[in-house]
């Protein structure tokens, strides 16, 4: 909504950089005019962009600023939730039958979805963004990787883990039968 606003130069009924003319002079009538009969075209734009219970709640507001207010602050409640919903999704994507430019698509689109509901303080952090991209990279190679290689690639790591703890039992076991047949040696050599 915001790039056909800016689109239709009428973003700054929203921004609040056109505002009603307070003085109602013979001239002033006209930019009052034009300036209520935009005010109601974004409304009414915005009323017929989002579901039928919340353009209800549209109605008691008379400026465009006080709607898209209240559409700031009701969709960053409900944001939680969103968030929560498109980082299961991600972590649940795989790329199965799937082109690497499918899954790629989806990926992004997923990723494009939750970058929309970070707060501006996070988008101007530095060290926030190159995190971020660091996590979709590995969240990208992850899922990429199929169930049955994750389940192959544990049991390899299992069955080395069991050699190495396998090795160094026999190693131990080793080490010490020999301390002991040197003990029984010298034993026997002070006996003799």
């Amino acid at each position: 909504m915001r790039n056909f606003l800016k689109g239709k130069k009428m973003w700054g009924y929203v921004n609040e950089t056109y505002m009603i003319p307070k003085n109602i002079e013979e001239g002033d009538v006209v930019l009052i005019d034009t300036w209520e009969a935009n005010n109601a075209k974004i409304i009414t734009w915005i009323n017929n962009s989002v579901e039928h219970s919340i353009g209800t709640q549209l109605a008691k507001y008379e400026t465009t600023k006080e709607v898209w207010d209240h559409l700031q602050m009701l969709f960053t409640q409900s944001n939680f939730a969103k968030q929560y919903q498109l980082e299961n999704d991600i972590r649940a994507l795989h790329q199965k039958n799937m082109s690497i430019l499918e899954f790629y698509s989806v990926m992004t689109d997923l990723w494009d979805q939750l970058a929309l509901i970070e707060s501006a303080e996070l988008k101007a952090c530095g060290a926030y963004i190159k995190r971020r991209k660091q996590q979709r990279l590995v969240q990208q190679h992850f899922a990429v990787i199929s169930k049955d290689l994750k389940v192959q690639f544990c049991i390899i790591l299992h069955c080395l883990l069991l050699t190495l703890l396998s090795v160094s039992y026999w190693l131990k076991k080793y080490v010490f039968s020999l301390i002991l047949k040197r003990k029984f040696f010298l034993l026997q050599i002070l006996l003799y």
